[in-house]
């Protein structure tokens, strides 16, 4: 009987030891999750710290993103100004450059100028033109006007801009002696 009571002496402390570590076992499961809990706690606290700092990062995008929708639209329209402003200079510029070529005689007419010019020097030619229009060696006022046209005379503009009758005109400037009419002379 001595070994049985040592076997059962034996027996009930391996049941001690087991029922010891069971709780121990226990204890530890508890804190395992314990740990699992505030584990889990931690990382959720931290991916809500994350999340908010990332919200306030989308707003503060989102608010960039709208100064730069309003920054692009100010763009395009200043854009616009200047396209209507571009196009506003680019007429005015055509305008000009068809006024300047309007104004600017050609190299023709230079050329006709300076051969009417030199065809009024010529006293051959003032003659016929004389002798074309006078009456008696003599020219009125309508033909002395017509003999003008005739050698294109630059005084025919300076009568028109007066706003008088240009054949009167002409034959008072063109009268020296004041006889009514023009001789070759005059």
């Amino acid at each position: 009987m001595g070994a049985t009571a040592s076997t059962a002496k034996h027996f009930s402390l391996l049941q001690s030891e087991l029922q010891s570590g069971k709780q121990q076992n226990a204890k530890l499961q508890q804190q395992l999750e314990s740990c699992k809990i505030q584990n889990a706690a931690s990382l959720l606290q931290s991916d809500k710290q994350q999340l908010s700092q990332l919200q306030k990062e989308l707003e503060s995008i989102k608010k960039q993103n709208a100064q730069l929708q309003q920054q692009l639209e100010s763009s395009k329209q200043q854009i616009a100004q200047l396209q209507q402003q571009l196009d506003s200079g680019k007429q005015q510029n055509d305008q000009l450059q068809q006024r300047v070529e309007k104004d600017q005689p050609s190299a023709a007419l230079f050329v006709r100028a300076i051969s009417d010019a030199s065809q009024r020097n010529d006293d051959a030619f003032m003659r016929e033109i004389f002798n074309r229009h006078a009456t008696k060696e003599k020219l009125s006022a309508s033909a002395l006007a017509a003999a003008l046209k005739d050698v294109t005379a630059p005084v025919l503009a300076s009568a028109y801009s007066e706003g008088c009758d240009t054949a009167d005109y002409l034959l008072c400037r063109a009268d020296a002696n004041m006889s009514g009419d023009v001789d070759f002379s005059e």
